[in-house]
């Protein structure tokens, strides 16, 4: 017989981290080398007295993500189960008008 799940031992393990993917394999190696590219020219000199290069400009924040509701949440267990429960009642209130017949 297998074990028994309470609900609380159900929201636990939702709610636990999922365990870390393993690494994947690294890619194959190509079969053939790619073509050698002409040599490039030599940089220009920058006159000693140029500015600096103007650092890169930083990213747009990202913007704030919303809650996810997956498979494994509790929020999607919980809507599984009032759907189990309607239809359960549905099906029981069927059965039970058919007896009292």
């Amino acid at each position: 017989m297998p074990p028994t799940i309470t609900p609380a031992a159900a929201l636990a393990a939702a709610a636990a981290p999922a365990p870390a993917a393993a690494a994947p394999a690294p890619a194959a190696a190509p079969a053939a080398p790619p073509a050698a590219a002409p040599p490039a020219a030599p940089p220009a000199a920058a006159p000693p007295d140029a500015a600096p290069p103007a650092p890169p400009a930083a990213p747009p924040p990202a913007p704030p993500e919303a809650p996810a509701v997956c498979a494994d949440s509790p929020v999607a267990l919980n809507a599984t189960i009032d759907n189990a429960m309607s239809i359960f009642f549905i099906f029981t209130t069927f059965a039970i008008s058919q007896l009292n017949k």
